[in-house]
């Protein structure tokens, strides 16, 4: 094992690193370090099984060399300049975190996400904050079954919510906040019944919110603001009585607030404001004893 993480060091990363083929976990991360990834980190280090070189300026392409360490469990190149395609990683059988946040990562044809369905292990992928567009490959809905977390905010993505998607019944985080999706939320969302954190805010979605989404009983955070949605808050939100966060602002909502919504005690924060809300605020508002 050799870590270097939460250091100053700079500069590249040396060859030389590669010559302990009995390496099994490889942690540069939280450094200055600037460069290119070294391809020979998959081509010589077999046995390497945890990859953490998040945190510096790595800048280029991600090589395709670490699909030829068959034993890696753990990547996690976020918060670098890495740009361009994400390699094929679909060799990786034993993947279980996958982090290339905060790049500027593309998507093309999203080939990558078809790799990704061989690795049955995969419980974490997060591709926030790249520069990803075009629509979501419906490969999404053969990922793992075993798939806790997907992250894909803060993109570019456009068109709708694979409906494949609500196969990865074991989720317990959606994030797709701040992109161009559009169109309705499909009712199939309330499938996912192990969601925590639904984030769909900041794209284009229109229509009313479905009812459905009361089948979310575990919903800790629900963050619906800036976008289009339209119709009543539906009352079976009241069934969410683990949420403390809910964020329904900068939509067209309308009508009355249902007095469904204070049911549960567990809110911390609610903001229903920017919409075209009519009626009175309901009198249950005053069991809201956690309210910040």
């Amino acid at each position: 094992m050799l870590s270097l993480s939460n250091n100053y060091l700079s500069g590249h990363v040396s060859t030389k690193l590669c010559n302990m083929p009995s390496l099994i976990y490889l942690g540069l991360d939280q450094n200055n370090l600037t460069g290119r990834v070294p391809s020979c980190i998959g081509n010589m280090l077999q046995n390497l099984e945890l990859l953490t070189m998040s945190g510096n300026k790595f800048e280029g392409l991600i090589p395709s060399s670490p699909a030829n360490a068959s034993n890696l469990q753990y990547i996690d190149l976020g918060h670098n300049l890495l740009k361009g395609r994400i390699p094929s990683l679909g060799s990786l059988c034993n993947l279980t975190f996958l982090n290339l946040g905060n790049n500027f990562l593309q998507a093309e044809d999203w080939e990558f996400l078809v790799s990704l369905t061989n690795c049955a292990q995969l419980k974490t992928l997060d591709l926030d904050g790249n520069a990803l567009n075009g629509n979501i490959h419906i490969s999404v809905g053969n990922l793992s079954r075993s798939l806790v977390c997907l992250i894909l905010g803060n993109n570019q993505i456009v068109g709708t919510i694979p409906l494949e998607m609500f196969n990865l019944r074991s989720l317990q985080m959606l994030a797709m906040g701040q992109n161009l999706l559009s169109d309705v939320i499909p009712s199939l969302i309330g499938n996912l019944g192990h969601l925590i954190v639904l984030n769909l805010s900041g794209n284009k979605f229109s229509g009313q919110i479905p009812s459905t989404i009361g089948n979310l009983s575990r919903l800790n955070k629900l963050y619906l603001h800036n976008n289009e949605l339209t119709g009543n808050i539906p009352a079976t939100l009241g069934n969410c009585n683990q949420l403390y966060m809910l964020e329904l602002s900068f939509n067209s909502l309308e009508g009355p607030i249902p007095s469904e919504l204070f049911s549960g005690t567990t809110l911390i924060s609610l903001d229903l404001s920017n919409n075209y809300l009519t009626g009175s605020i309901p009198l249950q508002i005053g069991g809201l004893i956690q309210l910040l």
